[in-house]
């Protein structure tokens, strides 16, 4: 029987690891940010808010701002927000 952990503990984890700031740029270096942008197209809530919230946290230094834009994270992030309005 094979172990299974979900993709949102797994990013939660890594969430965590990334507040040592020398672990964050080791992450970047591993190419964290493609990761990231591509689970945008999961339908997991969930996972999600998690990601969004990494890749936030991630912005605050240029380099993965200009990152981010190259992987055209605003189109993705519009397209989630057109999939999960907010609820009234």
């Amino acid at each position: 029987m094979g172990c299974f952990i979900s993709s949102t503990v797994c990013f939660y984890l890594l969430l965590n690891l990334s507040e040592v700031l020398e672990v964050e740029r080791k992450m970047r270096n591993k190419a964290i940010i493609p990761m990231l942008v591509s689970c945008l197209e999961r339908d997991n809530f969930e996972l999600l808010i998690l990601v969004v919230s990494f890749l936030k946290k991630l912005s605050i230094f240029i380099e993965n701002k200009n990152e981010m834009v190259s992987q055209v994270i605003s189109a993705r992030l519009f397209t989630r927000a057109l999939v999960y309005p907010r609820e009234t």
